[in-house]
């Protein structure tokens, strides 16, 4: 059995095989291709060709499968959530002096999600200390 994957696009082509059982007349089988897409995004086309004619047979065109496929690139960026004690803050918010800080990546793109943090990197930055601003502030009559 070989299969080939051809990016329309680029016209890089992937040449793959694999054996399966010699079938008798009249038998079915039925195979999984794995396919990794990240890299083809656009118009491309699985080509199976099952007996590459390795085998002497009458008739090889009822051999050959051809499946188009288009892979869309992923336009939506992930989403990095930071809690403190649960809550979002805003910039220049007071939090506790010890909080539990929570952070969350959510991504709609299930196959490109990361499962673990390996590679990840969290820096927590001291805060600036405002400058004191001088002048004078009056209260307006109630």
């Amino acid at each position: 059995m070989q299969y080939t994957l051809l990016s329309l696009e680029s016209r890089r082509q992937q040449i793959f095989s694999f054996k399966i059982k010699p079938l008798a007349a009249g038998e079915t089988i039925t195979f999984s291709i794995p396919v990794r897409t990240e890299s083809m995004t656009g118009d491309n086309r699985l080509q199976v060709f099952v007996n590459p004619r390795l085998l002497p047979e009458q008739n090889y065109a009822n051999n050959i499968m051809e499946v188009p496929f288009r892979v869309v690139r992923d336009q939506i960026h992930p989403v990095l959530d930071v809690t403190f004690d649960g809550v979002r803050i805003m910039d220049g918010d007071i939090v506790a002096p010890s909080p539990l800080i929570t952070v969350s990546l959510k991504d709609e793109n299930r196959i490109q999600i990361r499962r673990d943090t390996a590679g990840m990197e969290l820096y927590l930055k001291k805060p600036v200390r405002a400058a004191h601003l001088s002048g004078s502030a009056s209260a307006a009559p109630t």
